[in-house]
């Protein structure tokens, strides 16, 4: 018998759940595809285990690394901007009304005047650009200045960031 074919006939014992199997292949360490995969996606990453759930469905993370806050790359692929969401959407009510007095609740771009209901906090220097959400970083916009601009940083945002820091 050749040794190259006498793998094929050994049991071996899995290294994740330790019952006997026949491989399929010369390399195969586990005995199915769950083995394989949770071996692979061991929760243990320097004895953390990861107790936490999906950051964007809430799905447990029990078989996942002790550093994963996705559960799939579904999740992350469809929260790419997880990390930046807490910061910029936590605004009050009262916040809103003060951000609405200090402009006069005029459009800083186009300089229409607003209802507060019609306002929206625009991000000076964008978040994805490092801006915070402080005050001096959001200033009250209409809807069409704020969805043309992206995240480019032109001119009277400049004017804007430089007025309030004079006022502060």
């Amino acid at each position: 018998m050749n040794d190259s074919t006498n793998w094929r006939t050994v049991e071996r014992t899995c290294v994740f759940c330790n019952q006997n199997y026949l491989p399929k292949t010369n390399w195969q360490k586990t005995c199915s595809y769950e083995c394989g995969y949770a071996l692979q996606n061991q929760k243990k990453v320097r004895g953390q285990t990861n107790f936490g759930e999906c950051a964007r469905c809430g799905a447990s993370l029990a078989n996942k690394r002790a550093n994963a806050i996705y559960c799939s790359k579904t999740c992350k692929c469809m929260d790419h901007t997880y990390k930046h969401r807490p910061k910029t959407r936590i605004v009050n009510t009262a916040r809103r009304v003060e951000i609405y007095k200090r402009d006069n609740g005029q459009c800083y771009m186009c300089h229409e005047k607003l209802p507060l209901e019609k306002i929206e906090l625009d991000h000076l220097v964008p978040v994805s650009r490092g801006g915070t959400s402080d005050s001096k970083n959001v200033a009250v916009s209409c809807q069409f200045c704020n969805r043309s601009r992206g995240n480019r940083i032109e001119l009277a945002q400049l004017q804007k960031i430089s007025e309030l820091r004079m006022r502060a």
